[in-house]
Parts: C-alpha cells; structure tokens; sequence
C-alpha cells in the first residue's frame, strides 16, 4: 500500500480499532490498527509507520517494546508516537523511549482531535 502516510494504532478497545482505523483510511493514510501487541510488533518486521498510536492502556511492557522496536532502525529514526491514556500515565518509560512519544492525549477522544493530531505529526 502506498496511500499516504503509514500509521500503526495499537488500541486495546476492539470497537475503537473498528473506528479509528477506517477512518484514517478515509483521511488518505494507511493505517495497520490491531489490539495485539503480537500483531503490531509483527507488522513492524515488515512495514516502515511514519507514525504510531498507542493506547497505554496495553501495559508499559508493551508500550516499551513497541518503543524500542522503532529506536534502533535508522531508516524509523524519524518515527513519533501518539500515547492514548485515560488517565495521568500510570507508569515511566527510560527517557530515550519517552522522548518518542510526540503527544499524549486523554481519552475519551473524538475523531476530528484524532485526525488534528495526526495531520500535525505526520506531516
């Protein structure tokens, strides 16, 4: 797929990945979303993302992983992270993963402050 900007969400809700995903789609980006953590990390052996949401919700361990995973490609240097989270982030991640999340953003959230966001970062 070449259409637009290529996004990864990670979203623990299952009726938000039915959602968000398509909807970005419509927006022109091509977007890869999926509740599972072995899904995402899977998908990014094989697909450069420009940009990546997560819902913090998913456990700090796989927010680092899915981090980490990004931090050592050279050609992924340039990738940012949006973090959906309820609440104040329960957890911290080392300064070098943290430093990768452009925005955090508080849930519940609409479509069009979805779509800001991204338009702004993935530009």
């Amino acid at each position: 797929m070449s259409r637009g900007k290529h996004l990864l969400i990670l979203e623990r809700n299952m009726d938000l990945v039915k959602i968000v995903g398509p909807f970005l789609n419509t927006q022109n980006y091509s977007t890869f979303a999926t509740s599972n953590i072995e899904s995402a990390l899977k998908k990014m052996d094989n697909q450069r993302y420009d940009l990546l949401i997560i819902d913090s919700s998913i456990g700090q361990r796989q927010v680092s992983d899915l981090l980490k995973r990004i931090m050592p490609m050279g050609s992924l240097n340039r990738t940012t992270a949006i973090l959906m989270t309820t609440n104040d982030l329960s957890f911290e991640l080392p300064e070098e993963q943290a430093n990768r999340i452009t925005k955090v953003l508080l849930k519940p959230y609409d479509l069009p402050t979805i779509l800001g966001n991204v338009n702004e970062l993935a530009a």
